[in-house]
């Protein structure tokens, strides 16, 4: 058996400078389009769920408005926990985030104990309509680029770990057929896909910095503070318009188009819909298109379109890009 060694591709920051490291990049050089008039310098936010957890997001993303000291490491491994440099309009990201209580919708918590008392499937679609209805709201004022979603504590989805072996044996034809969507995540996401503002949803864990816990036992590994300022920060930039890095180009190279394919469960879970989540063109701008209605397998339990609709998802894919591409010139 041969394993060929695939070097780490350069990635091109602020004024054409290149490292192979997103993090390393931005603190040094700043984002690829810091120097763009159409570059994000002020970034509304709106915040949904339950007062607490809008409260304890706010705190936290203004916390991170300063540097924040990286995870201690081991030797050698120096450059795998960098410290976050902040986000603020005198950070490296050059851009700050902008709060306004006329930007909050704030879910009852009455609504959302109900949660608990109910299936996980009554559950989550439940939930869905809560937070797609208020996040319609604030995407139609017009005034927010950005719309984070607090996770309702009270729901349990196919993340969380079952309790059993028995039980896990029972639901692996169900999970199979389901694996390709149908959580609180992948449904809202959705829902929300027409909105004029994305979504990010944002677990009580990543504010608080406390783990989940089920039973005295962690649900899932927590980042070190500094990363998980990183990713969101990173990923607010971007959902914003932002361009943090792009895939280092030449002009004179073919024109590339990168298509990633999606799949989630109508809210009835009757149908399995196709969304193309992120289409890039050589640049690296973005667009999202919607696709067809697919179906599992049998044979491989994998979702699947047919010749057609699979045909004209990457004809509306290619389409989109060549007008993001006119319109960045």
């Amino acid at each position: 058996m041969k394993a060929p060694v695939l070097h780490e591709p350069e990635l091109e920051f602020r004024a054409g400078n290149r490292h192979i490291d997103p993090r390393y990049g931005i603190s040094v050089f700043g984002p690829a389009d810091a120097d763009s008039p159409t570059g994000p310098r002020q970034i509304p936010i709106a915040l949904v769920g339950p007062a607490h957890a809008v409260d304890g997001i706010r705190s936290w993303l203004q916390r991170c408005q300063d540097p924040i000291e990286a995870k201690e490491t081991k030797p050698g491994q120096e450059n795998l926990h960098q410290p976050f440099p902040g986000f603020s309009g005198d950070s490296p990201f050059g851009a700050q985030l902008v709060f306004d209580d006329a930007l909050v919708r704030e879910i009852p918590e009455r609504q959302l104990r109900r949660l608990a008392r109910v299936d996980i499937a009554s559950a989550t679609a439940d939930a869905v309509e809560l937070y797609a209805d208020a996040a319609r709201s604030l995407a139609e004022t017009g005034r927010c680029r950005v719309i984070i979603c607090a996770r309702p504590e009270e729901l349990r989805d196919r993340e969380d770990p079952l309790p059993s072996e028995e039980v896990v044996t029972d639901r692996q034809e169900e999970q199979g057929e389901q694996g390709a969507g149908g959580d609180f995540h992948d449904l809202l996401k959705a829902a929300a896909l027409t909105l004029p503002a994305p979504l990010q949803l944002i677990r009580k864990e990543t504010w608080t910095g406390i783990p989940a816990k089920t039973n005295g036992q962690t649900v899932r590994p927590l980042q070190d503070e500094a990363t998980r300022a990183w990713n969101l920060h990173t990923a607010l930039y971007y959902k914003a318009g932002g361009t943090p890095w792009r895939m280092q180009r030449h002009s004179s190279d073919l024109a590339t188009c990168y298509v990633g394919v999606s799949f989630y469960r109508s809210a009835s879970g009757n149908e399995l819909h196709t969304a193309v989540a992120q289409v890039f063109n050589e640049r690296g701008d973005g667009v999202v298109v919607r696709g067809g209605t697919a179906q599992v397998s049998k044979t491989d339990r994998q979702p699947h379109l047919t010749l057609s609709d699979a045909r004209q998802l990457l004809l509306d894919a290619l389409g989109s890009v060549s007008l993001v591409s006119v319109g960045s010139r």
